[in-house]
């Protein structure tokens, strides 16, 4: 039987009406309830890719002939600018072109960084994790940066591990709005109906 085919019996059947339609009401409150959780806690993980970005600190300094790379990495744009560092293990890759590309060093650190690195293009690629095992994931997004280096240059790269899609975190909070205010009106009706 429908729950509305049970309302319509329930609402006219004296005394024992006031009990199972609040057993109805709390039934179909229950999915409801569920879509609003899941609509709001599913809005901070929604879409969003890791994103690489190399800044030259200081330009090359007279009398120095190596190089420095500064690494950082953190969950998100907020992480980044309030400078918490990331406390998941994502692997940091830094490689040297040498007609192809080597591989100079590999951390799953948050923050690291190399000195004396002679003059040359490098690559920093973040595209593998370490899960809660230990064991070595590829990550769902990946990216790098190029850059090149000269005697007395410093170049910080940033990493951020998440970045939300404006649009989607958009339509996530619609959503749970839509779905708070439907379960709002379903609890003040049911009230309502249980009180007469």
């Amino acid at each position: 039987m429908s729950d509305r085919a049970q309302l319509a019996r329930l609402v006219g059947t004296g005394s024992g009406a006031v009990g199972r339609l609040r057993e109805l009401g709390a039934r179909v409150q229950r999915p409801v309830i569920g879509r609003v959780v899941l609509a709001l806690a599913g809005v901070p993980f929604l879409g969003g890719c890791v994103s690489v970005r190399a800044s030259r600190v200081e330009a090359a300094a007279p009398g120095s002939d190596t190089a420095t790379v500064v690494v950082r990495v953190y969950d998100s744009v907020d992480d980044r600018d309030a400078r918490v560092l990331s406390r998941r293990r994502a692997v940091t890759e830094l490689f040297r072109d040498e007609r192809g590309w080597t591989l100079v060093h590999a951390t799953d650190e948050p923050a690291w960084q190399l000195s004396d690195l002679p003059r040359g293009r490098y690559r920093v690629q973040v595209e593998r994790r370490i899960d809660e095992t230990g064991r070595e994931r590829r990550m769902a997004s990946s990216d790098d940066v190029e850059f090149a280096l000269g005697p007395g240059d410093e170049v910080l790269v940033e990493v951020v591990l998440k970045h939300p899609k404006r649009a989607l975190v958009g339509t996530g909070v619609g959503v749970g709005v839509v779905v708070v205010a439907a379960t709002v009106t379903l609890v003040v009706l049911v009230g309502a109906m249980t009180a007469w």
